[in-house]
């Protein structure tokens, strides 16, 4: 018995129609995660001492893939030099609250703030930062100037 044309192309079909289908994992849903930050000055710098002693702060946020070490920055803001008596006390504080989604299979979320103090031209640095990675949706940051 000879394969005919017709009997190859069913036998084709019959293939095709048995080949297993891949299924996609469904695309990852970004969380939404927070970073906030509190402006306020340590102590009350009313004192002639502190008169001249000015500052600048710097906000940033970046996303970072934890699994690759890559980085991105998704938001910053600088609070240009101003003197220490113009930053509030902590009941009047500065609140500033920014959400930010992150893949969280993969990414984590980093706040950090940097301030350079200039006392009559000597000069000091201080930073912090924190992040919100797995099982952890937020983070405050304090900047008690």
């Amino acid at each position: 018995m000879k394969p005919t044309l017709l009997t190859a192309f069913a036998f084709a079909m019959l293939l095709v129609s048995c080949k297993k289908e891949e299924t996609k994992a469904p695309a990852e849903t970004p969380i939404q995660k927070e970073v906030t930050y509190h402006i306020f000055a340590a102590r009350d710098y009313s004192a002639p001492i502190y008169q001249n002693v000015k500052a600048d702060l710097r906000l940033q946020i970046q996303v970072i893939d934890y699994k690759t070490g890559a980085s991105r920055l998704v938001w910053d803001s600088t609070f240009s030099t101003r003197k220490l008596t113009d930053f509030p006390l902590y009941d009047n504080k500065l609140v500033i609250k920014k959400t930010i989604p992150v893949m969280n299979s993969h990414e984590k979320l980093n706040g950090a703030y940097s301030v350079r103090y200039d006392n009559e031209g000597l000069i000091q640095q201080v930073a912090e930062s924190d992040e919100a990675g797995p099982g952890k949706t937020s983070v405050l940051l304090e900047a008690d100037m």
